[in-house]
């Protein structure tokens, strides 16, 4: 389980972490993690390719406001998460 927690503080530092993976994500033991510990959480973000499973919509109320940001131009998402704020970004820029 990879779980950064970022404060406002640490926002900046965010351009120089390198996130890395392919392999295929499912991303309900994460939201579970985070439900389970709700009152710890503001917001939760995914940063993914898009090409994982188990976005279930049934976990939005146990969730905080959660982001998807998923790589434009790097493989084409199954399908894009029909809930929470989804943004697309360019890997390349």
């Amino acid at each position: 389980k990879n779980v950064i927690k970022i404060t406002e503080e640490d926002l900046d530092q965010l351009d120089n972490f390198k996130f890395e993976g392919r392999g295929g994500t499912y991303y309900m033991p994460a939201m579970e993690w985070v439900a389970d510990r709700r009152d710890e959480f503001d917001w939760m973000v995914f940063f993914t390719d898009g090409g994982g499973e188990g976005w279930n919509a049934h976990m939005k109320p146990r969730l905080p406001p959660l982001v998807w940001l998923i790589i434009e131009n790097f493989t084409t998402p199954k399908e894009k998460p029909d809930w929470g704020r989804v943004i697309m970004y360019d890997k390349y820029v």
